[in-house]
């Protein structure tokens, strides 16, 4: 399934009405609140806050915003079901330019305005992964750092007594890393934990 992983807005004038779609990447109902409340203090005078998410498939939700009943919020949700998107959560601000746009008007504005959204959004493919805890002597911590990076593994580090370091990766990919890592990089690091997560990978 796929998913936004960073989103930026995007802006269309429509009739002098002025539209603003953003897409954020979001796994609960709260998070996706709270996406809204930064909207709004971002754009606080706008007329309208139209908003549509899929968190799971099935799990979803959206608002029209006091725009006409279907005119909004739905094709904004349209869209993402179009693309099978999952925890993403699409957000357009209009403020009002005097101009009615009428019902067909509306739909194609909305659609217009987060298709754009879409489009400039990095997209990812979300799978379940791994997280692995690593506890490496600093003598062999640059070698392993370099074929992190070489590998292109995000890590965190934490520096103590050991080198701890955390990695989200495949399984996939950790099934033909590990004997590499701990029998020829860093033979005398430990794995002192292991545990699934949700993954999103760079879409092409």
């Amino acid at each position: 399934m796929l998913t936004v992983i960073q989103g930026i807005p995007v802006e269309k004038i429509i009739k002098q009405s002025r539209f603003i779609s953003v897409a954020y990447h979001v796994r609960t109902h709260d998070e996706a609140l709270s996406r809204l409340t930064s909207v709004q203090n971002q754009w606080p005078k706008a007329t309208h806050y139209v908003w549509a998410y899929i968190l799971d498939p099935g799990h979803e939700r959206m608002t029209d915003d006091k725009e006409p009943q279907g005119t909004a919020g739905a094709p904004t949700l349209a869209l993402l079901q179009k693309h099978h998107l999952i925890h993403t959560m699409l957000i357009t601000v209009r403020y009002f330019g005097g101009t009615k746009l009428g019902t067909g008007g509306l739909v194609h504005a909305y659609q217009d305005a987060a298709k754009e959204a879409l489009a400039q959004a990095k997209l990812g493919q979300e799978q379940e992964g791994i997280e692995i805890h690593l506890l490496v002597p600093y003598s062999q911590w640059e070698p392993l750092k370099k074929f992190m990076a070489d590998n292109a593994l995000n890590v965190s580090v934490d520096f103590s007594q050991t080198v701890g370091v955390q990695c989200a990766l495949s399984e996939t990919l950790w099934d033909q890393i590990h004997d590499t890592i701990l029998y020829k990089i860093a033979p005398n690091s430990q794995v002192v934990a292991t545990h699934r997560v949700p993954l999103v990978l760079p879409y092409p």
